[in-house]
């Protein structure tokens, strides 16, 4: 029972993070659909062209929807996630900062791109984590999920462009994005350390030296030579650990350098955005 309670404990921590996004990925439909008329108004867009903010977002989402089964035996649940949510927070930050309709529509269809395969992944995480009972009472909390999000979303909306403005709708996407980015750093660490630790073995003979000589040193003091050897191995632990955190940093170091590089020949693009000014009153 204390394994099979560990084991839900440590299944609940990502199937609460991917619920997390799935609900914000439902959750911008709705939010940004009921605020379309402010939106086109800060854009000075046609009619026409801000129908066209929601509708190349859910195209988007309708294309990668279904190929989410086939990405994630390619990529693995975790990391397709992982992809998608990275993904969805730096569009969100581009839509924030769009300076006129057609960038807008562009941003958007890249946000319903990459961020779509939260909302499939959520409902997968029921079963790939969870089995028995428990599987029901996950797949209860994500259809909740499915249920309340297109709820909220137009009254969030409205409270956002009435206290905020436009921005905001996608700006609020940010700091759940970089929580989710904060687990996706974590779950590299895992995979860097699990990289490193394959090769810790007794044919490694600079760790086996490394090894050795810990134990006798920490066996020459008050204790046992076994307490010796498992205070080496904790060592071991804490510098493969440090290690593989330093790889995992590195790694988000050259998304955030790879990211610069694709936005930066796009700023010269950027203006900022006048709002159309009154016709002068007639003269009389």
């Amino acid at each position: 029972m204390p394994t099979s309670t560990a084991g839900w404990l440590r299944s609940l921590s990502p199937f609460v993070v991917m619920c997390f996004g799935g609900f914000m990925a439902l959750l911008d439909i709705q939010i940004v659909a009921s605020s379309l008329q402010q939106l086109g108004g800060g854009l000075s867009a046609a009619q026409d062209e801000i129908a066209w903010v929601q509708t190349a977002y859910l195209i988007a989402e309708i294309i990668v929807i279904p190929l989410s089964g086939w990405l994630t035996r390619v990529f693995s649940t975790r990391w397709l996630f992982a992809a998608s949510a990275a993904g969805f927070t730096v569009t969100s930050l581009l839509c924030g900062l769009a300076w006129n309709i057609q960038s807008m529509i562009v941003f958007r269809a890249l946000q319903g791109l990459l961020g779509a395969s939260m909302i499939p992944t959520m409902f997968t995480s029921t079963f790939h984590f969870f089995d028995g009972p428990r599987r029901v009472y996950a797949a209860a909390v994500v259809g909740t999920i499915a249920s309340i999000a297109p709820t909220l979303g137009p009254v969030i909306g409205g409270w956002i462009t009435d206290t905020l403005n436009w921005h905001w709708l996608f700006y609020v996407n940010l700091a759940p994005g970089i929580a989710a980015c904060g687990a996706i750093l974590n779950a590299r660490t895992n995979f860097h350390f699990d990289a490193i630790a394959y090769h810790l073995t007794p044919a490694n003979l600079p760790m086996e030296r490394m090894l050795t000589g810990l134990s006798s040193r920490y066996g020459a003091m008050p204790g046992s030579l076994d307490a010796g050897h498992l205070a080496a191995l904790k060592q071991l632990w804490l510098l493969t650990y440090r290690e593989a955190s330093t790889l995992a940093f590195a790694d988000a170091f050259r998304a955030i350098m790879l990211a610069f590089i694709i936005a930066t020949p796009l700023v010269p693009l950027m203006r900022k955005v006048v709002a159309p000014k009154a016709p002068p009153a007639d003269q009389h």
